[in-house]
């Protein structure tokens, strides 16, 4: 693994956290006063970052390079290397109050096709 500095971080302790906002959704969370307002969902995933094993490499890089074509012209010794976090932990907050703490099994049960034509939150 090349010693970066989110490389070296994690040799010493693997463990991250990714918080995503609603806010980041165009369109959405319009109303709020910023992307940690309580009423603007947040969700955090929490877990190990690894590397995406060998055999994995090739279909994480074309993911990311669907997503972000510039990756794709790097230099090839950038020494660019795909990670993915090992979801262990997740917790979501929608409203005043805390956090609500939602199991892995949970969250990876759900298909993004049962939210096709929905809206993201329900009006009653």
């Amino acid at each position: 693994m090349p010693n970066y500095a989110v490389t070296a971080d994690i040799q010493t302790h693997e463990n991250v956290t990714v918080t995503l906002s609603e806010a980041a959704i165009n369109g959405h969370c319009t109303y709020s006063s910023g992307a940690e307002y309580p009423l603007c969902v947040q969700t955090s995933l929490t877990g190990p970052l690894r590397p995406v094993p060998d055999d994995q490499v090739e279909e994480a890089r074309a993911l990311l390079f669907a997503r972000f074509p510039a990756m794709a012209n790097w230099p090839r010794d950038h020494g660019f290397q795909p990670f993915e976090v090992h979801i262990e932990h997740i917790t979501v907050q929608d409203f005043f109050g805390g956090d609500v703490d939602v199991s892995p099994s949970d969250y990876f049960a759900v298909k993004p096709s049962d939210f096709v034509g929905r809206p993201l939150v329900s009006s009653t």
